[in-house]
């Protein structure tokens, strides 16, 4: 069955519903059809219905929930890694309760950068009239009275002579890179979501978040690292994650150090690293990635509403520097005129 994938939202209440039919202690078969009437979407509800009828075929809930690709790669495995460990009820809360702060997280940053966008439109549909009509008249004016435009206003009366007469084919070339690099990002590896500087620490610690408590729940449920890691790539959704952690598992079952390995990976931060390296010599490997999951969360909740608190004011002065020079320019010519009278 191949669909969009649902919203986080969708996901967070599909997670919380399910949860509170496993805290009921209601029987599955009745309590699947109960989980079915609670569904509030269409979309949710077909959903529901078929893993309802999957599981009355006898299929595990994780089996039906699987073959279902509106969920994303990450909460399936998670589900599958819970139910294989006893831990369905709680770990169906905290995938409710993480897809809900996405859901903030992302109406946060929509809130943050809605004020910015607005005023960048205005500002290019401004910036192009002064370009476009106001800056050539003025132009006009200045040479009829022998004076002249200052460097960067010609700059300017140029480029909009491009514009107005290639706009469109700007635009629609513009349109036809951004498409195509949309789609070769999509079809190529994610790699440089890990290793651009900036946006890949963040999603190193975000990786590292997940890897922490996927693991430390395999092994608490009595997984070998070596099972537990097998198990838990199978829940990563990032092509490049997924070659690498595989090439890792490679030289681990080979006998290759475990801690030297996942050191060698280009996933996690150096504190990662160096907490799981103490962990693995201490034989407290589990413990470790416990302590390294719940670090590691505060580590990404504390960046993420410091980013998100930033694009507002830091679009904002990036707006304004520009609409200054702009103004500057154009008001350059206009003093001219007034100290010539």
């Amino acid at each position: 069955m191949k669909s969009n994938l649902l919203t986080n939202s969708e996901l967070s209440l599909f997670c919380y519903q399910l949860s509170l039919i496993f805290k009921s202690g209601i029987p599955l078969d009745e309590a699947m059809s109960v989980f079915t009437d609670e569904m509030s979407t269409p979309v949710l509800k077909k959903i529901a219905e078929d893993i309802k009828e999957s599981v009355g075929m006898g299929e595990g809930l994780h089996d039906a929930i699987k073959k279902h690709e509106e969920f994303p790669k990450y909460m399936v495995g998670m589900i599958e890694i819970a139910y294989n460990t006893g831990n369905l009820e709680g770990e169906l809360e905290r995938l409710s309760n993480y897809y809900q702060e996405l859901e903030r997280l992302n109406q946060k940053v929509s809130n943050a950068v809605t004020y910015p966008i607005i005023l960048t439109g205005l500002m290019f549909i401004v910036i192009g009239f002064l370009v476009i009509k106001v800056i050539p008249m003025f132009n006009n004016i200045l040479q009829s009275i022998g004076g002249s435009m200052p460097q960067a206003t010609n700059m300017l009366i140029n480029v909009g002579m491009i514009l107005r007469n290639y706009g469109l084919i700007i635009v629609a070339i513009l349109v036809i890179l951004g498409f195509a690099l949309y789609f070769y990002t999509k079809s190529k590896s994610d790699a440089w979501k890990y290793n651009t500087p900036f946006i890949g620490e963040i999603n190193k610690k975000i990786f590292s978040e997940k890897f922490a408590l996927g693991m430390s729940m395999l092994m608490k449920g009595g997984y070998s690292f070596d099972d537990a890691l097998e198990v838990y790539i199978r829940s990563v959704e990032s092509v490049y994650a997924t070659s690498v952690l595989k090439k890792a598992q490679k030289n681990i079952l080979e006998g290759e150090d475990v801690a030297q390995e996942i050191s060698k990976v280009n996933l996690f931060p150096t504190l990662f690293t160096k907490m799981l390296t103490i962990g693995y010599k201490t034989g407290e490997l589990e413990s470790s990635l416990t302590k390294v999951s719940s670090v590691y969360k505060l580590e990404v909740e504390k960046t993420m509403d410091k980013v998100t608190s930033s694009i507002e004011p830091a679009l904002v002065i990036i707006l304004s520097l520009v609409v200054g020079v702009i103004l500057f320019t154009v008001m350059t010519p206009l003093i001219s005129i007034i100290s010539s009278l």
